[in-house]
């Protein structure tokens, strides 16, 4: 009997802990987004399946694999600020949107997107920091920035009927990689030296 009020205390606890996780991550997302967004993302909740991922410090590393079940599309926030941070995304059927921004140095993000009518924004400020993205399907909309130094961006896309997207570098010694299988789609490359 003890051991069964026990586990009953635990689990109130671990509920309680996971409502305030949540209402920390949507007090940081209303910040960072604003009212009006923040609203509309709140509506859209409903519809989809989300996940949120606020990491600051060193060496963090968040994985996020999701794919579409039925009709809700899956969105992806991840938000990381230090140095040596990890995120690798995977993301599976349409509709699909992420948003992923690293401040710091020597960060990586690794993503895959397959299906149609998803959408990818990746930014990264700081110096020594790396995009890897793999793009399968169609009707994509993404955007790569990444202002800093000796930073860069692989890009590998077998897509067909993509939208026009966006890829910007500012600073020094920076690469750039982007392998397009369907060469009909328009891109926007701009890299300025600071």
């Amino acid at each position: 009997m003890k051991k069964l009020l026990l586990f009953i205390i635990l689990l109130l606890v671990m509920q309680t802990t996971l409502l305030a996780q949540s209402t920390e991550e949507d007090r940081m997302l209303l910040e960072q987004v604003g009212p009006e967004k923040f609203k509309e993302l709140a509506i859209q909740r409903l519809k989809q399946t989300k996940a949120m991922v606020y990491q600051a410090g060193e060496a963090n590393s968040a994985t996020i694999n999701q794919a579409t079940t039925g009709s809700k599309p899956n969105v992806a926030i991840i938000t990381q600020i230090g140095a040596l941070n990890q995120a690798t995304l995977t993301q599976q059927g349409h509709g699909n949107t992420l948003t992923a921004t690293q401040n710091g140095t020597n960060n990586t993000y690794s993503g895959y997107m397959d299906g149609y009518n998803n959408s990818s924004k990746v930014v990264q400020t700081g110096s020594g920091n790396e995009i890897n993205q793999l793009i399968d399907g169609s009707g994509l909309d993404y955007t790569l920035i990444q202002e800093g130094h000796n930073n860069t961006i692989n890009q590998k896309e077998s897509s067909l009927n993509s939208r026009s997207y966006k890829v910007v570098q500012q600073g020094n010694n920076m690469n750039i990689t982007i392998e397009q299988s369907n060469w009909g789609v328009p891109v926007t490359i701009s890299a300025t030296k600071k």
